[in-house]
């Protein structure tokens, strides 16, 4: 059996089974789910800040070993692509039409580059397309963004999976013939973790302590900063939510009130950044951040 043959099989399955469930189990499966996103944070906040729960699949997208294994090589070849063409612009003026930044942002790119002991720890989602049900996936493969700030999905995707396995799929399996082996994906939140000590060790710092910073004055957007600090919280690293405008330097140091911060994710874009600082606020430690390479 093929992958795509598998997966459509797997997938009629699941559709098969949500017929045998009468309208009232489906609509009380649906209200448990709408209830269990917003417990667990699967939420987004609407314009004029209104939170609200995503709806999920109730049939998700499945892929095989054997595609995830061919997914991670291509997904890799692409990284290693993209790490070198960052690093590279710095020096080949002949890159400049592929990454073509206005002048105000190249000179703030260059000035808050400096060199480090450690390699700059590029984190990014590449969004991409294939047709998983496809015989022919493999040649159909496209990537279409590279999402290297304000990564989306890094506690909606193990939340999703939670969900599905959790909450769905027990309703189902009484309906349902013997199913191959599920597997949820590799939870991001703990590969974050994991990236924030293998960079802050390699700087020479031993506390370990990020500061996961975004602008709390949005009223419109994902809601995922809050949930990802509570779960780096639980796993036993030193994490707090902050918005840029709460770092400050003393002593050489990057603070957030009495702590002392070792490594930032920014979950915003550079422009932000930018507007920020036009406005007046002092954003002083982020930048002193990037320049120690420390984001």
């Amino acid at each position: 059996m093929t992958d795509a043959t598998s997966i459509a099989r797997l997938q009629d399955k699941m559709l098969a089974a949500f017929h045998h469930l009468a309208a009232k189990e489906v609509d009380e499966l649906l209200r448990a789910a709408a209830s269990s996103a917003v417990e667990k944070g699967f939420t987004y906040m609407r314009h004029g800040g209104i939170v609200q729960a995503i709806n999920l699949m109730l049939v998700p997208s499945f892929v095989t070993g054997a595609q995830a294994e061919y997914l991670t090589k291509v997904s890799l070849a692409v990284k290693r692509s993209v790490e070198a063409l960052y690093r590279a612009w710095f020096t080949n003026p002949a890159l400049s039409t592929l990454l073509p930044f206005n002048e105000t942002e190249e000179e703030w790119i260059r000035g808050l580059r400096r060199e480090s002991p450690a390699s700059e720890p590029l984190w990014y989602r590449l969004d991409g397309h294939f047709h998983m049900k496809d015989a022919l996936w493999k040649d159909r493969i496209s990537f279409f963004e590279i999402n290297s700030c304000a990564v989306g999905g890094i506690h909606y995707s193990p939340t999703a999976d939670s969900l599905f396995m959790d909450s769905i799929l027990p309703v189902l399996r009484g309906h349902l013939p013997r199913l191959p082996q599920l597997r949820k994906n590799p939870d991001l939140r703990e590969m974050l973790r994991e990236l924030v000590v293998r960079h802050s060790s390699a700087l020479g710092r031993k506390a370990h302590t990020l500061a996961f910073v975004e602008d709390s004055t949005l009223t419109e957007g994902i809601t995922e900063g809050l949930y990802i600090v509570d779960y780096l919280q639980s796993s036993g690293l030193n994490a707090v939510l902050v918005d840029p405008r709460e770092l400050y330097m003393k002593d050489g140091e990057i603070y957030f009130r009495d702590t002392v911060i070792d490594v930032v994710y920014r979950n915003f874009e550079l422009s932000d950044l930018m507007e920020i600082d036009a406005a007046g606020d002092d954003v002083s430690a982020v930048k002193r951040a990037f320049q120690e390479n420390r984001v």
